[in-house]
Order: structure tokens, then C-alpha cells, then sequence
């Protein structure tokens, strides 16, 4: 069956199939094929994608800082229950309306601002 395909397959219709085949394996390569990246979107908020992977992030920064702040919680129930997930979706959601609302009316900070605003805060002072 293979020998009757390969007789048949002979001018410019098989070199345009064999072209079809290797032009995106040379550029891509097979790997884009066999796994494909998918990042997986959470939440949408207006134009800003909210991935697994930054709601991941921000969990365990949440649950990093609130050890911090009360050190007895140690790996208790509390970093898993449904409250403390919310909440730091919520604030990942706060920050992307305030962020879409920003670039809706086109606010800026210019650089005296900044600057000012990073001297008063705690956080980069030394």
C-alpha cells in the first residue's frame, strides 16, 4: 500500500504536501506540536488576562506575608480555605480594574511624582 501512495505521489502536488510539512517544523519545530504552551486565564478584566499561574503567585506571596505578620498560623487550614483564596482574588481583581481604569483615561505619573512617592515609602527606605 505504501509503494502504490509513493508511485502515485510524484510531481508538484507532493512537493507542495512534503513543503506544507517541513516549512512550519523548521520554524517551529516538533515541539510546538507536541506541547503546546498553554497558559490558562482565570479571570478577564477588561482588556488584562489574570493567568493560573499569577493567581498561583500572588497565593503564596499572600500566605508568605501573612506568616510574616502572624507566625502561629504556620501551615494551617487558613492559606487553603475558600476566604483567603477570594480575598487574594480580589485584590488581583482591584488591581486590574484600577489598572484598566488607568489606561482607559490615559492617567500618568511623571517622574518627580514617583520619586517622591518612593521616598515616602517604608519599603525603600534603608
Amino acid at each position: 500500500m505504501l509503494t502504490e501512495i509513493r508511485d502515485r505521489s510524484s510531481g508538484a502536488f507532493a512537493y507542495f504536501i512534503a513543503a506544507l510539512i517541513i516549512v512550519p517544523m523548521a520554524f517551529w519545530g516538533v515541539n510546538e506540536y507536541a506541547n503546546p504552551q498553554v497558559v490558562p486565564t482565570v479571570l478577564e478584566v477588561g482588556d488584562i488576562k489574570i493567568t493560573k499561574q499569577e493567581l498561583d503567585q500572588r497565593l503564596s506571596q499572600a500566605q508568605d506575608a501573612e506568616r510574616q505578620r502572624n507566625p502561629e498560623l504556620g501551615e494551617s487550614d487558613f492559606f487553603n480555605s475558600d476566604f483567603f483564596k477570594r480575598s487574594v482574588l480580589n485584590s488581583l481583581i482591584d488591581r486590574a480594574l484600577i489598572e484598566q481604569i488607568a489606561v482607559d483615561n490615559n492617567y500618568r505619573v511623571g517622574n518627580t511624582e514617583l520619586a517622591a512617592l518612593i521616598r515616602k515609602e517604608e519599603l525603600f527606605q534603608t
